[in-house]
């Protein structure tokens, strides 16, 4: 499934929606909203942001709102409770951003108070530390425990930097000291190992 969070309508206002794009067993695709509890936060509509998963945690960070210079906060939406929390951020739209382990790096973008300057710094966001006082979030991006040996099957292992693939669904190696895992639907299409 493909999820969409956010963006503007044709009159430009921004959304606070999720859309999931599924396909069915019998090849049919259609779209469903994601459901929000009625009593609990609803996330701030918001444009020219970045979106990613950590594990059923769906985390929308910066971009901008309707109201020019507006605090975005970070948001996460857990798919497994349709519940919405919101945390300090940093302030960034048009920006990038990846996972690996439990760190959230955010690059480029602009930032609010010089939004036609482009910047080139890498964020860390840490979210154990993110996390810190709702534990049962914490629990659903716990690493994958290691596994016995790391690497290829044989022992030999790869090189510092080599890509390995665990014996689990989607889980990978780099070099012999970083794990990651991957969506369902995502594969790597090509790794590089320098030397």
């Amino acid at each position: 499934m493909m999820v969409v969070f956010g963006g503007r309508t044709q009159d430009q206002s921004s959304l606070n929606d999720s859309w999931g794009l599924r396909r069915h067993r019998d090849g049919r695709w259609d779209w469903v909203k994601a459901p929000y509890k009625a009593t609990g936060e609803q996330p701030t509509p918001r444009y020219q942001h970045s979106t990613l998963f950590l594990g059923p945690l769906m985390m929308v960070i910066g971009g901008r709102t309707n109201n020019v210079g507006e605090i975005v906060p970070l948001e996460v939406y857990d798919t497994e409770s349709s519940e919405w929390y919101k945390f300090n951020s940093l302030q960034r739209f048009r920006h990038a951003c990846w996972s690996v382990d439990a760190n959230v790096y955010v690059h480029g973008g602009f930032e609010h108070e010089t939004p036609n300057i482009p910047i080139n710094i890498i964020a860390r966001i840490d979210t154990y530390k993110l996390f810190h006082k709702h534990d049962h979030l914490t629990m659903k991006i716990k690493p994958i425990e290691k596994g016995e040996g790391k690497g290829s099957k044989d022992g030999k292992g790869g090189g510092k930097d080599s890509i390995k693939k665990n014996n689990a669904t989607n889980i990978y190696n780099i070099g012999n000291d970083k794990e990651f895992r991957l969506a369902n639907q995502a594969h790597i299409a090509m790794s590089y190992t320098a030397g």
